[in-house]
């Protein structure tokens, strides 16, 4: 591949936190497992687990894999969004399945709070100076620390070699939300339209991949990681077959890192994309159009953006070989 890919994964992991969803972690284990990838770190937000939480799981994959980079934890909260309903969707209890007995045994990681200087926003910023041009942003949760950098510094988007996001949903029938952009609308719509080299992976797609039960049990575990991954992956996947009636759980969050290294696992469209921030039945919604092609938007008044990359279809046997090789190269390195 010649040189290394400089890598941040912003992300919510939930990996070992009963009833959360694991596909952060599996991201992080392929970036860290994939040839020609050099992680300079990651950073916890809050979302599909509080960043609490997050920041321990992230922190206990960092150990076990041997990563020696940082784990900066970042905002616990959207730029405008009240978190009062996802606080309340993360600890609920009306589950269709017995959360506490599907995940029993599983290791759930040690607790160590974060430092309290920790700014997620200011170390993207700085990885980014430090090196020019040459740092990829895969942002797998809600993309509240990416805005904040965005704020800070918009000419960061122009800095980063690229941004990968998993988030939003164009036409999924009846999903109203997708989590990443439900929890911080404001701050999906600042990144679709930052001016940078953005590729979105939307539920769309996403939800069109799978990995099963047997998927997990060709992975080669003579590894502290991937062994961890396995095992929280597990009652995921049987999660999903009796509340979602799916034969295997979706691969959201590894497509977006893996559709960095291999950017032909998908097929993308270009085009502009904004995100509903005041609709009452779409708010966070992504809408995207063609500049110079849209036809009956005289009562609308469209933003000036540069178009993106959107996948629109995705290999999944391919995928799973991809995530299931990187790992398998892990194992045969120790």
């Amino acid at each position: 591949m010649g040189t290394r890919m400089r890598v941040i994964l912003d992300c919510d992991p939930g990996n070992g936190i009963p009833g959360s969803d694991i596909d952060d972690g599996l991201a992080f284990g392929y970036l860290a497992s994939a040839e020609g990838v050099e992680l300079l770190g990651v950073t916890v937000v809050a979302g599909n687990t509080a960043v609490e939480d997050g920041y321990d799981v992230a922190r206990h994959m960092v150990a076990i894999s041997g990563q020696d980079i940082p784990v900066v934890a970042g905002s616990a909260r959207a730029l405008a969004e009240d978190p009062t309903p996802w606080i309340r969707r993360r600890v609920r209890s009306d589950s269709p399945v017995d959360i506490q007995e599907l995940w029993k045994g599983v290791p759930r990681p040690p607790h160590a709070p974060a430092p309290p200087a920790d700014d997620a926003a200011g170390f993207l910023i700085a990885q980014a100076l430090r090196f020019p041009g040459e740092v990829h942003l895969v942002a797998t949760g809600p993309l509240t620390n990416v805005a904040l950098a965005l704020q800070r510094r918009p000419q960061l988007a122009r800095e980063l070699a690229s941004i990968h996001v998993m988030g939003g949903g164009f036409n999924v029938p009846n999903f109203l939300q997708e989590l990443n952009f439900a929890v911080d609308p404001e701050a999906a719509d600042l990144v679709m339209g930052c001016g940078g080299k953005v590729t979105l992976v939307p539920l769309d797609v996403t939800l069109t991949t799978s990995l099963t039960a047997d998927d997990v049990l060709r992975w080669k575990r003579d590894d502290p990681l991937i062994d961890f991954l396995a095992s929280t992956t597990r009652p995921w996947i049987e999660f999903s077959r009796l509340a979602r009636g799916r034969v295997g759980c979706p691969l959201h969050d590894p497509l977006a890192a893996a559709a960095l290294v291999h950017p032909d696992l998908v097929e993308v469209r270009e085009c502009a994309v904004g995100v509903e921030l005041r609709g009452s039945l779409t708010r966070s919604r992504p809408v995207a159009w063609t500049p110079g092609g849209v036809r009956l938007a005289d009562g609308l008044t469209l933003p000036k953006r540069e178009t993106i990359r959107v996948a629109t279809s995705v290999d999944n046997a391919r995928l799973v070989e991809t995530l299931g090789a990187a790992f398998a190269r892990r194992s045969a390195a120790r």
